[in-house]
């Protein structure tokens, strides 16, 4: 018998996971990000511990052979690690396409840059551009809240401020977002 696990999470996980896995979120060690739920899972404590409220509840159904193996109990201290890991795996994203970008990684044998835009109703535009402008242009606001509205993570979800200070952090950044 399956078990769902109703998990508080931060919003931008919750979209994250609902846009990638769906509402319930049937897991499984096919991604990363189930894995690392899977290493996390318990058996049920003989004290029962509250969870902080966040925004969101995930709500995780659990097979009954995961059940039987592992347990269906995560601590406040996985959760917070999982919140954390989900964020960094958003930015390792971003960071990704920044330094693509950065390397020039196929833009020498091209014309031109093309960059999908997502759009809030879902549809996807391309933009075409320069390679020399590529590098300026990703630094524009609207270019990191498109890769986040790829998962429907909006400005009060994550900022993109906290993605600029981000990557400014881990590379050689020389533009701010404007």
């Amino acid at each position: 018998m399956d078990v769902t696990l109703h998990i508080p999470v931060r919003r931008y996980v919750f979209k994250y996971c609902k846009t990638l896995f769906g509402d319930p979120w049937r897991l499984t060690t096919r991604h990363k990000e189930g894995i690392v739920l899977h290493a996390m899972l318990k058996r049920m404590p003989h004290r029962y511990e509250k969870y902080h409220r966040d925004d969101e509840i995930l709500s995780l159904q659990i097979p009954a052979k995961i059940v039987c193996q592992k347990g269906v109990y995560l601590t406040q201290e996985d959760i917070d690690a999982f919140n954390d890991y989900i964020k960094q795996v958003i930015l390792d994203e971003i960071f990704q396409f920044h330094t693509a970008i950065q390397s020039r990684v196929g833009l020498k044998a091209i014309d031109k840059v093309s960059v999908n835009q997502y759009m809030a109703d879902k549809r996807v535009r391309l933009i075409r551009l320069q390679p020399a402008e590529a590098t300026k242009f990703f630094w524009q606001k609207q270019i990191i809240t498109d890769i986040l509205s790829k998962y429907d993570i909006t400005e009060d979800d994550l900022s993109s401020d906290s993605v600029v200070k981000h990557l400014q952090r881990y590379s050689s950044a020389r533009y701010l977002a404007s």
